[in-house]
C-alpha cells in the first residue's frame, strides 16, 4: 500500500480507534460483523461508521501495512493516538 493510500485508510479509520483497536482488527478471531457490532453498542458509533472504520482498518492490515500505519500514527500530532500506537510498537507487533 502506498503512503498515499495508506494515510486515507488510516483517516477513514481513524488514527485513535485505529491504533486502539489494532490487535482486535489484526487477529481475525473476530469478524468484521461481530466489531461493526461490538463498536454499536460499546462506542455508540453509527452502523456506517462502524463499518467504514472496520473496513478500512482491515484493508489495512491485509495489505501487510499495519505496523507502517502505527509508524505513521505515533509521528502525529494526535497526541493518545500516538501513545497506543506507541505502546503496540515497543511490544513488537507485526504486519
Amino acid at each position: 500500500m502506498n503512503d498515499a493510500k495508506l494515510r486515507e485508510e488510516i483517516r477513514r479509520a481513524g488514527m485513535e480507534w485505529f491504533a486502539e483497536y489494532y490487535l482486535e482488527l489484526s487477529g481475525w478471531s473476530v469478524s468484521g460483523k461481530e466489531l461493526i457490532e461490538r463498536f454499536i453498542v460499546e462506542k455508540d458509533y453509527t452502523i456506517k461508521s462502524s463499518r467504514t472504520k472496520v473496513s478500512a482498518g482491515r484493508r489495512i492490515i491485509k495489505a501487510g501495512s499495519g505496523k507502517d500505519a502505527l509508524i505513521l500514527i505515533t509521528r502525529s500530532k494526535n497526541e493518545r493516538a500516538a501513545v497506543f500506537a506507541q505502546a503496540l510498537l515497543m511490544h513488537g507487533v507485526e504486519n
